[in-house]
């Protein structure tokens, strides 16, 4: 059996599972779910390979409920009744932790007839993070730079080119796929993205319509590491641009009001425009509506994270990792 490979998430999954009756671990196919979620179950039911648990939940769906908690309820969209079985045994157990939720495609609200409010909890999963994939030094948090902490100059042990970053970014994230090449990667994530264009969107259309070529540019644009780190931390990001022009990559803020700006740069040679960007972008902020930000960042790849002169800090990708 491999070991399993520990996830920012969690941490957020234990929590979910000491205010929650059940929860939903939601994200893309091959993120590692699954894995996840035995890691936390006492017991499992895997929907999608074992047919005779499948036959079963379609004739008495809390028959596959029973057992030792948390739950696991692999693939449990293949008996959507089960959401409702589910729902209605929280609420009859009265305990929470009793059940982990997991599906490469969720049907829609309509389909599921009750939300799962109060019972069931959502939870966002998404790909290896640089952290979590070994690939970032992790010296630098999101959280310190959340909390406008003081970056002192230090310098990342493996430092990998602008070369061997590129090749990390074309892996992905997948759990699956750090031992391939990068073509051997592109080649497995372009049929990815196929069949989540091809079989997973369709079923879950219910009648409306999709462009479907637009959902696999946006599948191939979405932000990674920030996002990730950002969720621990409950923060949003977010893209910032105005009316004259003015862009801004990464926004980041937090529900109490702390806010960062970011931008990411390849090239270490861009690390002077990208400054200038983000303090021309604070002199149009509208002081009385807006907090200062608790730091303007550019993310690049490099040697070194450090805060230059003028406060803009430095911070290589593979030295960034979620909490202090």
């Amino acid at each position: 059996m491999e070991t399993y490979l520990p996830r920012i998430v969690d941490a957020e999954l234990g929590s979910a599972l000491r205010i929650a009756g059940a929860v939903l671990i939601e994200g893309p196919r091959g993120c590692g779910k699954t894995e996840t979620g035995r890691h936390h179950a006492a017991g499992e039911v895997l929907l999608d390979t074992d047919e005779n648990a499948l036959m079963l939940a379609g004739i008495d769906p809390t028959a596959v409920l029973e057992g030792e908690v948390p739950r696991l309820i692999d693939e449990w969209q293949l008996e959507p009744r089960l959401w409702n079985h589910v729902r209605r045994t929280v609420d009859d157990r009265r305990a929470k932790g009793q059940f982990i939720l997991t599906s490469s495609a969720t049907p829609s609200d309509r389909q599921l007839k009750h939300s799962g409010a109060a019972r069931i909890l959502r939870l966002r999963m998404r790909t290896l993070s640089l952290s979590e994939s070994g690939h970032s030094s992790a010296q630098v948090s999101l959280e310190d730079l959340m909390n406008g902490a003081l970056l002192e100059p230090r310098r990342n042990p493996s430092s990998p080119s602008v070369a061997a970053v590129a090749e990390i970014v074309c892996h992905g994230g997948w759990p699956a796929m750090p031992k391939l090449t990068a073509a051997q990667a592109q080649t497995l994530l372009r049929s990815y993205l196929e069949d989540i264009v091809r079989i997973d969107l369709p079923k879950l259309e219910d009648g409306s319509r999709r462009n479907h070529e637009r959902v696999r540019r946006t599948l191939t644009s979405i932000a990674r590491d920030i996002r990730i780190y950002g969720q621990s931390l409950e923060a949003r990001l977010m893209h910032y641009r105005d009316s004259a022009g003015t862009e801004v990559d990464q926004i980041v803020s937090t529900p109490d009001g702390r806010w960062i700006a970011a931008e990411v740069k390849l090239g270490t040679n861009q690390i002077d425009a990208a400054a200038a960007s983000l303090l021309a972008f604070t002199t149009k902020l509208e002081r009385k509506r807006t907090p200062e930000p608790a730091a303007l960042v550019v993310f690049t790849t490099g040697e070194y994270a450090y805060s230059r002169p003028d406060g803009v800090k430095v911070v290589p990708i593979t030295m960034l990792g979620p909490c202090a």
